[in-house]
C-alpha cells in the first residue's frame, strides 16, 4: 500500500510554478452533520487545488484512480477556510460552501510527490561521488558532503547506491574524470555501479582569513568557507540533468571542524534552497514524465540501410520523437524520446512490425538503454 499510495502527485510542476502563492478555492461539501460537510468541503478544495497544479490528462486520470488517497494523505495542506454559507436540508443533511487557502508550496513538496515522480520515471538508482578536501586535509575517505546528500536522499525514499561501491572508482583514472565533470566518465562509472543517475562533484572547504575581525581574534575562532559543485548525470545518455554550485562559511574554535560544518551547511543550502540542485533534479524528471524521456535503443541485424529506414519508419509511430546515432550494419543505434520508463519502451518494441515480414524482439534492458534484434 505504501509503495502505491500515490499514482499522482508527482506529476506537479515542482519547480514552475510560483510557490509563493497560495490558491484561492470556493468549494462545497455535504455531510449528515455540519463538521462533516465542512470536512468534505475541505476535501473538496483540495481536490480543486490539485487539479489546478496538474500538466497533462494522463496525470488527471491518475489523480482520479488514486483521489481519496491522495487527498487523505494531503489535507494538511488546506492552509485557511472560512465559512461563506452553510445550509441545512429537509432531511437533516448539511451543505456547506467554504472559500479555502490550499498551499502550493507544501503540495509540491510532499514526500508522496516525490516517490510518485520516481515511480514514474522508474525508480532510478543515484550513485553519488564527491572529492573532498577539508582544509588541507583531501583524504579519499573524506565524505561528509557525500554521507549528507546520501542521508538526504534516503530521507526521500531515493534507491541510492552503496557509498562503498562508489569509494573504490574514487581514485581510478575514470573515477578522476568523472569527479572533473566529464559525462563520458561519469556514465561509465555510473553504468558500472548499475546505477541510472549519478551525482559526481567536489567539496572544498578553506580557511577563511579573519585577522582583520577583533571578535573572532579575542576568542580563538577560526572560520572556513566552502564551496559544493554537483552534477547529475543520466548514465544512459550523459545528458546533465541538474548542475549547481553552493558557498558557505561556518565559525569553530577548530579549523577543521569549521570546514567539515561549512561542507555541511553548504549540501543543506544546495538540496533545500528554493531554485537549487534538488528543485533542478526534480524539474528534469517531471520534465521527462510529462514530455517524455529520452532512450538509447540499439537494433541488431539491421543488414541494409533499406531495413534501417523501415525500422526508423515502424518506431516513429511508437515514440514521441527519433533520431538516428548512428548505422554500421548490422547494427543501428537511435535515440528515442518517449513518455514513460525503459519498461515501457521495450513492451512498445517487442514484437512491433518491420514491414510485411520482420518484427522486433526485445533482448535487454539496461538503465536507459533498450537492445534489441531485428528478425
Amino acid at each position: 500500500m505504501k509503495r502505491f499510495s500515490l499514482l499522482l502527485l508527482a506529476l506537479f510542476a515542482l519547480v514552475g510554478v510560483s510557490f509563493a502563492e497560495d490558491i484561492a478555492i470556493q468549494a462545497t461539501g455535504y455531510g449528515v452533520t455540519r463538521n462533516d460537510a465542512t470536512t468534505a468541503a475541505k476535501r473538496e478544495a483540495l481536490a480543486q487545488g490539485i487539479g489546478q497544479m496538474l500538466t497533462s490528462s494522463t496525470e488527471v486520470e491518475n489523480f482520479m484512480v488514486k483521489r481519496d488517497v491522495i487527498l487523505t494523505q494531503t489535507s494538511g495542506h488546506v492552509k485557511s477556510f472560512t465559512v461563506l454559507k452553510e445550509t441545512q436540508g429537509p432531511d437533516g443533511a448539511w451543505e456547506v460552501l467554504i472559500k479555502a487557502m490550499v498551499g502550493k508550496e507544501g503540495l509540491a513538496k510532499d514526500l508522496a510527490a516525490i516517490k510518485v515522480l520516481m515511480q514514474t520515471i522508474g525508480n532510478p538508482r543515484v550513485a553519488v561521488l564527491i572529492l573532498e578536501t577539508n582544509i588541507d586535509n583531501g583524504a579519499p575517505t573524506a565524505n561528509k558532503a557525500e554521507m549528507q546528500l546520501l542521508d538526504f536522499l534516503k530521507s526521500k525514499d531515493f534507491r541510492v547506491v552503496d557509498p562503498n561501491q562508489s569509494l573504490r572508482f574514487r581514485e581510478s583514472a575514470e573515477g578522476v574524470k568523472a569527479l572533473g565533470g566529464d559525462p563520458e566518465a561519469a556514465a561509465k562509472l555510473g553504468s558500472k555501479l548499475n546505477a541510472e543517475v549519478i551525482i559526481v562533484g567536489s567539496a572544498i572547504a578553506k580557511q577563511a582569513d579573519v585577522s582583520n575581525l577583533d571578535a573572532f581574534a579575542k576568542s580563538g575562532m577560526k572560520s572556513a568557507s566552502a564551496t559544493v559543485s554537483l552534477k547529475a548525470f543520466n548514465v544512459s545518455n550523459r545528458e546533465i540533468l541538474a548542475a549547481k554550485s553552493v558557498n558557505a562559511a561556518m565559525p569553530n574554535i577548530n579549523v577543521y571542524t569549521a570546514g567539515g560544518n561549512a561542507i555541511d551547511k553548504a549540501v543543506k543550502n544546495m538540496m533545500n534552497e528554493k531554485g537549487g540542485f534538488f528543485d533542478a533534479l526534480m524539474e528534469s524528471w517531471r520534465k521527462g514524465a510529462n514530455d517524455g524521456s529520452n532512450y538509447t535503443v540499439t537494433i541488431d541485424g539491421v543488414n541494409d540501410f533499406a531495413a534501417a529506414k523501415a525500422v526508423k519508419a515502424a518506431i516513429t509511430v511508437v515514440c514521441v520523437s527519433l533520431e538516428q546515432r548512428g548505422f554500421n550494419k548490422p547494427s543501428l543505434e537511435l535515440e528515442v524520446t518517449r513518455s514513460g520508463t525503459a519498461d515501457d519502451l521495450a513492451s512498445a518494441l517487442d514484437g512491433l512490425k518491420i514491414g510485411t515480414t520482420q518484427k522486433l524482439s526485445v533482448e535487454g534492458v539496461q538503465g536507459n538503454t533498450v537492445t534489441a534484434k531485428l528478425k
